[in-house]
């Protein structure tokens, strides 16, 4: 597994680095974000760990943002010095698999958790990979199929459906049966 840490300070990264290392993990750093935009372009990272300094000018989330645009569909772990338990959801709120204080997390949490967020991260791609697969598969059915909730309005309706029924996905949507 290919973890980047996002960490300014040499010593720091370095020090991360070695530790998760003993873990079996493969670590690369960038000191910025516009260092750790090159490191996602050319090489296949797998989780991020993005140490935040959170500054009133807001520094910290313009750099989770920038970072988790251009990293579609990779997992960051936010690593801050802040204790604040709203700064903590708002980070997992807007993306983040979660968000680990600086000198409280211990070397093995942060391993952990940065392999938990690339387990999670595959679930969630298989799971999306299955639905959109069923979706496929449901359209092209040769028989009428139509979904329901628990109060038996429509909430799915395939071309076949269409064809016996005479009403358009759209027009029976949201109906009752």
């Amino acid at each position: 597994m290919k973890i980047l840490v996002v960490e300014a300070l040499l010593q720091d990264a370095q020090a991360i680095c070695a530790k998760l290392q003993i873990y079996g993990l493969e670590v690369s750093q960038a000191s910025t974000v516009e260092r750790a935009l090159i490191v996602l372009a050319t090489s296949k990272i797998d989780a991020i760990l993005l140490n935040l300094p959170v500054e009133p000018n807001g520094l910290g989330f313009e750099a989770f943002y920038r970072i988790k645009t251009n990293a579609p569909g990779i997992p960051i772990v936010v690593f801050t010095e802040e204790e604040d338990h709203a700064l903590a959801l708002r980070f997992v709120k807007d993306g983040a698999q979660d968000c680990l204080i600086k000198g409280i997390a211990g070397t093995d949490s942060i391993a952990r958790c940065l392999q938990y967020a690339v387990e999670r991260n595959q679930v969630k791609t298989d799971l999306r990979n299955g639905e959109e697969r069923l979706k496929v598969i449901v359209e092209n059915l040769y028989d009428a199929f139509i979904s329901l909730d628990a109060t038996r309005l429509i909430t799915d309706w395939n071309v076949q459906a269409e064809k016996t029924f005479g009403w358009s996905k759209a027009e029976a949507l949201g109906q009752h049966l």
